[in-house]
């Protein structure tokens, strides 16, 4: 009779052990019913939300600390405008030689309509040259504001070379008649080309010391 309860056991053990070969699971739980606990042999499982948090959040404090270094070594500059190099061309002398034909000796006409040519001639070349002084003066001025306090790119220039350049008032004011005679004409005409003339030049003279006081 004990013979057949222990051959009944062994039984019971045999098929016990085979149910856990096959479910694989079967003997996990019975251990913890049992009180029992299993070794660890894996690690916890880390959540892909988890790793991206922290790395944004290192992320952003690596971020903090290169703005903060940035600030404290002033590595961050606006760019300084630099005056377009086409405004350091020199300026030509212009050419106001009137180029008609001339009797000679001149007639009045022929003096009139010369002088008039030249005075207009002296007059437009004044006005190009004082436009292309008041680019520059503007460009530079632009630099200068944009560099602060900072070191300029470019030597900067006398301050009386930035004033601005007045037009010329070339307007005769002598006694004229009316109508005019042939003689006062000619003597009107030839003040305001000269005025014109001298202007133009003292522009021009200004314009090459600017150039040549920033030009690198």
């Amino acid at each position: 009779m004990l013979t057949l309860k222990i051959e009944r056991a062994r039984l019971g053990l045999v098929l016990m052990a085979a149910y856990c070969i096959a479910g694989l699971g079967g003997c996990a739980l019975g251990a913890i019913a049992d009180g029992s606990s299993l070794p660890r042999t894996t690690a916890r499982p880390v959540h892909a939300r988890a790793v991206l948090k922290s790395r944004t959040a290192k992320r952003t404090v690596q971020n903090r600390a290169f703005a903060k270094q940035t600030v404290q070594t002033g590595a961050l500059k606006s760019p300084t405008l630099l005056p377009d190099r086409s405004l350091f061309e020199p300026q030509p002398r212009p050419d106001c030689t009137f180029k008609g034909p001339l009797s000679n000796p001149v007639t009045a006409d022929e003096m009139r309509m010369k002088l008039d040519y030249e005075q207009q001639c002296y007059r437009q070349a004044e006005s190009i040259t004082r436009d292309r002084l008041q680019q520059l003066q503007s460009s530079v001025d632009k630099t200068i504001a944009a560099g602060g306090t900072l070191k300029s790119p470019v030597p900067l220039p006398d301050r009386s070379l930035l004033e601005p350049q007045l037009q010329p008032d070339c307007t005769f004011r002598g006694p004229l008649s009316n109508p005019m005679t042939v003689e006062e004409t000619r003597m009107k005409l030839d003040y305001e080309q000269q005025c014109y003339r001298q202007a133009e030049s003292i522009t021009r003279d200004r314009l090459q010391q600017l150039q040549n006081s920033i030009a690198t």
